[in-house]
Formats: C-alpha cells, sequence, structure tokens
C-alpha cells in the first residue's frame, strides 16, 4: 500500500484544466475555458482507468466548474457586444425597408388620384374615393406606423396618410404636395411626400415643415 501511494502523482492535466478554468474567469473566457474543460474531462477519464496511481480528481472538477463557467460569461458578454453592434444596422435597414414600401404607396395612391381627376374633372374629397383605382387597403398603410389595414370603404377613418385636397391647386404640380405620410411614422427622421404630377419624394422633418407652410398649410404641419 505504502508503494502505491508512493507511485501516485497528481494529474498535469488537472492541474491545467483549473489554471486555465481560473484564467476563464480572470479575463481569457473561453480562449481558456474551452482548453481548461476539454483538460478537465481528460484529466477525470485518465484519473478514474489509473486505478490509484493518478490524483487529482478535485483538481480536475473545479477545473471543470470554472471552465464552463468562464465560457458562459464570455458567451454572455459576447452576445451582448454583437446586439450592440448589430442592432441599430438592423434597425437602420428595417427603416429603409419601411420608407421603400411607404413610397410605393403614396406613388399609388397619387396615380390613382390623378387618374380619379382625368375621369370626374376634380379632386376627390377624400380618399375613401379611391376605391375603384385601388383594390388592396394595405396601399393606405404605412408599414412604418404598424397598423394594420381596414376596409377600402372607410379608408379616410384609418389610413397613416394624409391627403391634402385643395393644397397648392395653382401652383406648380411638381412643388405642390397632395399626400404624404407623417414623420411620426419613420421615426421623425422625416416623410415620404407625393406630389401633383405623379412624384414621391423623401425630405427630412425640417425640410418637410417648411414645404407644408410654404404651401400655405401650417395648421397641417405635425
Amino acid at each position: 500500500m505504502q508503494d502505491v501511494a508512493r507511485r501516485a502523482e497528481t494529474s498535469a492535466l488537472a492541474i491545467w484544466s483549473l489554471v486555465l478554468g481560473v484564467m476563464s474567469l480572470a479575463c481569457f473566457g473561453f480562449f481558456t475555458g474551452v482548453p481548461g474543460v476539454i483538460c478537465g474531462h481528460k484529466a477525470r477519464s485518465r484519473i478514474k482507468a489509473s486505478s490509484g496511481n493518478v490524483t487529482g480528481d478535485g483538481l480536475a472538477l473545479a477545473g471543470l466548474i470554472t471552465g464552463y463557467l468562464g465560457s458562459v460569461v464570455t458567451g454572455i458578454f459576447m452576445t451582448g457586444v454583437l446586439l450592440a453592434i448589430f442592432m441599430p444596422a438592423l434597425s437602420s435597414a428595417r427603416g429603409a425597408a419601411h420608407k421603400a414600401v411607404c413610397m410605393s404607396n403614396l406613388r399609388q395612391i397619387d396615380l390613382a388620384l390623378i387618374m380619379y381627376v382625368e375621369e370626374h374633372g376634380q379632386w376627390p374629397e377624400d380618399l375613401s374615393a379611391l376605391g375603384d383605382f385601388i383594390g388592396e387597403p394595405s396601399v393606405f398603410a404605412c408599414p412604418g406606423a404598424g397598423h394594420t389595414a381596414g376596409s377600402l370603404e372607410d379608408v379616410t377613418a384609418w389610413t397613416d396618410y394624409v391627403y391634402l385636397p385643395g393644397t397648392g391647386r395653382d401652383h406648380d404640380p411638381a412643388h405642390s404636395e397632395v399626400l404624404y405620410c407623417p414623420p411620426e411614422n419613420h421615426g421623425g427622421r422625416g416623410a415620404n411626400v407625393a406630389f401633383m404630377d405623379g412624384h414621391v419624394e423623401w425630405q427630412d422633418t425640417l425640410a418637410f415643415k417648411a414645404l407644408l407652410a410654404e404651401q400655405g398649410n401650417p395648421e397641417e404641419v405635425p
């Protein structure tokens, strides 16, 4: 028995497992935590198979615990960092997509208004009159507002767009707005504006407010 005790030695893998595990908690995270876990598992396997000739199971277990903890903490931290980096980019991309769909919607409504004028000789009193020219209610909903489209028969009650039926009729059509999507539907950054000649453009909030005031609609300025 004394002979066996003299021959027993502490597993080098167990020692390395603990050292690497402690280092992972200190600052290196999973860069040392993962190797520490691997060393810990190998050390415990060899210790069990050594029939008492190799010791250090406690060291290996401590290495496994610290290695796992260091790896998990680092993983959580890295996830937070990546979210902080990519979330603004994702938000910006989503905003750009919403703006593009909104512009397409306004362009369709603007063209429907022009067709209505050509057919009736006057501008409609409200957007509900465009049901014969636009068959899909979602055209009247801005994706940036996050609202659900309602009925075509009652568009004016729920649409996200503002129709200006009498605005700038004596002005140059290319500079007379007839329809717009308020800045609040786009995070306050700006507004999509449709003009009498059928074109739609994006304007930042200050330019948009100045345009409405210039066209004689200060009461419409959000």
